[in-house]
């Protein structure tokens, strides 16, 4: 991750949802929330990260532009979490 700038990376945790709504798109309006909250705070990148073991959920970022960048082990965990980037689209000021 040492090729982030921490200025130019935002980042956001536990983006979940209810396993009954899971395929009604609430989960793409989520990260979408989140992705344009970070842009509206000047970061032109998110760095997420979640399990290894989350093959399901790590495709599914990918989907969406995410790729990932490293792994990381916290220390609160007993397992590599995958680290996952995507860059924002920019936008000019009018």
């Amino acid at each position: 991750m040492d090729t982030l700038r921490r200025q130019e990376g935002g980042s956001f945790w536990q983006l979940a949802v209810e396993p009954s709504q899971r395929g009604t798109g609430l989960g793409q309006r989520l990260l979408a929330l989140a992705e344009s909250r970070i842009a509206a705070l000047g970061s032109t990148q998110v760095v997420i990260d979640t399990s290894s073991q989350a093959t399901d959920l790590v495709d599914w970022y990918r989907r969406r532009g995410y790729a990932a960048i490293g792994t990381w082990r916290w220390d609160v965990t007993n397992y590599d979490s995958i680290v996952l980037m995507k860059n924002l689209p920019t936008t000019t000021p009018s």
